[in-house]
């Protein structure tokens, strides 16, 4: 029998599984072909039985581990850890939500709701929470070249912190096309519409507004007792301290 299945250079998965199931049919159509009665009904039974079984269990790994049936030497340049992470990745939920806000929002545009909900899933998180800044404390960001950003601290109710500084000219430009926001020549600086009102409040309606925020233009909320805020204002004050003490010297 080993006559009948050629060596190939490089023994795959693939190839296994084929000599295999070759080897097995072979042997087992034989033996079919040497009984009579009830035991060559059975073996033919088993014959085809085992081909469909095989080939159903083939299809269900190629469709949910197609990775196992190349070896490491088929890969390449690429590293075989970073090609199977790629296939083994699923669509990330945030994705999938959005795909399913887009179609929503095809199927009635009129749906303000379903709009909102597509932009404020493309939101970045510094962006929204000055948004609900501009329309809680009815207020405008400044912009123009000289303006290197304000410094803000935002703090939520589940720990997670930021701190950092705010770039008004990237804010404007994520914005653009919504209907939200608009640039007055006077400043120069960023207002809010009244659509970017509209959608501001649903932000706040919807719980999507932080437990703490602090900016030069107002803010809301105190930071959490012992939370990333308070240690990185310690940490800020002893450094502080500590140069004011190297400059005075002995």
């Amino acid at each position: 029998m080993q006559s009948m299945i050629k060596m190939p250079a490089k023994v795959t998965p693939l190839w296994i599984v084929a000599a295999f199931v070759t080897l097995t049919e072979a042997v087992m159509g034989y033996a079919v072909t040497k009984v009579t009665g009830g035991v060559q009904v059975a073996l033919t039974m088993f014959v085809i039985a085992f081909a469909l079984l095989v080939a159903s269990a083939f299809f269900l790994i190629l469709w949910n581990r197609p990775y196992v049936f190349y070896p490491p030497s088929e890969y390449g340049s690429i590293d075989p850890k970073t090609f199977v992470s790629a296939i083994r990745q699923e669509v990330p939920p945030k994705i999938v939500e959005q795909a399913k806000l887009v179609a929503s929002v095809e199927r009635d545009p009129a749906d303000t709701d379903a709009q909102f909900r597509l932009i404020d899933s493309m939101l970045d998180e510094t962006h929204r929470q000055h948004l609900i800044l501009m329309h809680e404390n009815s207020c405008d960001l400044p912009y123009g070249e000289l303006w290197f950003g304000h410094k803000y601290e935002m703090e939520y109710e589940n720990g997670g912190a930021a701190i950092g500084s705010f770039d008004g000219r990237s804010f404007l430009s994520k914005l653009e096309g919504t209907g939200f926001v608009n640039l007055l020549t006077k400043g120069p600086k960023i207002a809010l519409t009244e659509n970017g009102h509209r959608f501001a409040g649903w932000l706040v309606g919807h719980k999507r507004k932080a437990t703490f925020m602090h900016t030069p233009l107002g803010g809301w909320g105190e930071p959490k007792p012992g939370g990333i805020i308070i240690k990185s204002r310690e940490k800020q004050a002893r450094e502080a301290a500590a140069k004011e003490k190297a400059t005075e010297g002995p």
